[in-house]
């Protein structure tokens, strides 16, 4: 992947392709991403608190179940709670 796309060697850089190129893939390092992260996280492990006060009744697709950070529960937990992907065959 080739963010941004460009056949040239230069290329122009602004705020706003700064931030096109971030939604398209671009690991964005800037505090505001950091704090959707820090919000996400917190999301995360309310969902956990949840699992204390109702039991297994509680597991559900907005439920984050591991206590560290596992890369493929994270992105599954986006997928299905922010980019509305969960599907059922």
């Amino acid at each position: 992947m080739n963010i941004p796309e460009s056949i040239y060697h230069e290329i122009d850089c602004d705020a706003e392709s700064v931030d096109i190129w971030a939604r398209k893939g671009w690991i964005d390092l800037r505090p505001s991403n950091f704090v959707t992260w820090q919000e996400r996280f917190k999301r995360m492990r309310r969902s956990q608190n949840l699992l204390h006060t109702r039991g297994s009744s509680s597991i559900t697709m907005k439920t984050y179940l591991p206590d560290t950070i596992e890369i493929g529960m994270v992105v599954a937990w986006i997928f299905n709670n922010e980019e509305r992907g969960y599907r059922i065959k």
